[in-house]
C-alpha cells in the first residue's frame, strides 16, 4: 500500500473488477487477441506502482556501487598523471566532473527523504547512471591512453 496512492489502488481495483466480470461473461468465447488486450490493460494499470517498487528495491545497490565508484575514481585520478599520458588540466576537469556528480547524488539523497512512498521517485538507478555516465566515459578514455613508460635503468658495468 505504501508504494501506491489511494487513487492508484482504486483504479487498479476497478480494472481488476472489470477484468473479472469479463472473464466470467465473455472469456469462453473470446479469442487470443482479446486476452492479450485485457492483459495489456491490466499491466498498464499496475505498471507505475510496480516500476516504483522496482526502482526503490534496486536503489540501495545502485547507491552503494556508485559510492564505491567515486572512491575508485578519486584514487585513479590521484595518480593518473604518473601512470598515463593525461595532463594536469584534464585530470582537474575530471575531478570537477566527479565532484559535481557526487554533489548531485548527495542532494538527490536528501530530497528523496522528503518523498512519500507513493510518489514516483526522483532518485532512481537510471538517474544515478545518467549523472555519472560522463565521468565514467572520461575515465575510460584516460585508461585507453598510453601508459607512461618508466625508463629501465642502464645495465650494471661488467
Amino acid at each position: 500500500e505504501a508504494s501506491s496512492s489511494e487513487a492508484e489502488r482504486d483504479a487498479l481495483r476497478a480494472t481488476l473488477d472489470e477484468l473479472s466480470e469479463w472473464l466470467d461473461d465473455e472469456a469462453e468465447t473470446a479469442g487470443v487477441d482479446a486476452y492479450r488486450e485485457r492483459m495489456a490493460t491490466l499491466r498498464a494499470a499496475g505498471e507505475r506502482i510496480f516500476a516504483r517498487l522496482r526502482a526503490r528495491a534496486a536503489l540501495p545497490a545502485a547507491k552503494s556501487a556508485t559510492r564505491k565508484f567515486v572512491v575508485q575514481a578519486r584514487s585513479f585520478l590521484k595518480s593518473i598523471n604518473a601512470s598515463h599520458t593525461v595532463s594536469e588540466a584534464e585530470a582537474d576537469a575530471a575531478r570537477e566532473l566527479l565532484d559535481k556528480a557526487e554533489r548531485w547524488l548527495d542532494d538527490a539523497e536528501r530530497a528523496a527523504k522528503d518523498e512519500a512512498p507513493s510518489d514516483d521517485p526522483q532518485l532512481t538507478p537510471e538517474a544515478i547512471f545518467d549523472a555519472f555516465r560522463g565521468i565514467d566515459l572520461k575515465l575510460r578514455t584516460f585508461m585507453k591512453r598510453n601508459k607512461r613508460r618508466v625508463p629501465k635503468p642502464p645495465p650494471p658495468p661488467p
